[in-house]
């Protein structure tokens, strides 16, 4: 393990929690109103929330072959996909932000509920993690992934905390608004452009 291993690693890992938090900022809304649902089993929802992390983890690391697969050259575009998602959200603005919480109001889901949930609400997760991980050396793709699910832990924590202060949840949505997007863009341009951590021979 070298010097210059560490710093990658840790440029990676930055970019991972980018990724995430621009991604799973509405998980958090979700996992935040089932926290202060009083029937809620805490302990389903945390083995749902994370499993279905833990899954879409699996899938970006198998995803990894599309670096073997697609021209080496060519990996690096796959950035536009969260910088287009990014854009998506900034045209999307005017539109209403409560409706994540009305879906899971008054709600007590089992693990698999919680867990086909969280997947099929993270669509645009897999699509930002994919190119990420095809774009990631091979030496650094543990640490992408063990970052990813350690924050997906760490969401849990914080869903938890903030469950009973209203205030934190309303704000987190004015906030989702403007940052979600300002961080797809920031993780699909570093893709696009060739840095230490990538498989990509040279820059755009």
């Amino acid at each position: 393990m070298t010097v210059e291993w560490i710093e990658e690693a840790c440029e990676i890992a930055g970019v991972a929690l980018a990724a995430f938090a621009s991604t799973n900022l509405d998980n958090l809304l979700l996992l935040t109103v089932l926290q202060g649902q009083p029937r809620q089993p805490k302990l389903a929802l945390f083995l749902g929330y994370v499993g279905a992390v833990v899954a879409i983890v699996l899938l970006g690391i198998v995803a990894t072959n599309l670096a073997h697969v697609l021209p080496v050259d060519k990996v690096g575009y796959l950035g536009f996909v969260p910088i287009g998602l990014g854009l998506y959200r900034l045209a999307s603005l005017g539109r209403s932000t409560t409706d994540g919480e009305a879906r899971v109001a008054g709600s007590a889901l089992g693990t698999g509920a919680v867990a086909t949930l969280t997947i099929a609400n993270g669509g645009d997760t897999f699509a930002v993690l994919l190119p990420l991980f095809a774009d990631t050396a091979e030496s650094l793709t543990w640490v992408l992934a063990g970052t990813i699910v350690a924050a997906a832990m760490l969401w849990f924590a914080v869903s938890r905390t903030i469950s009973a202060r209203v205030w934190v949840r309303r704000t987190l949505l004015r906030v989702e608004r403007w940052l979600v997007p300002a961080l797809l863009i920031s993780v699909g341009t570093y893709i696009v452009l060739n840095s230490s951590t990538d498989t990509l021979p040279g820059g755009f």
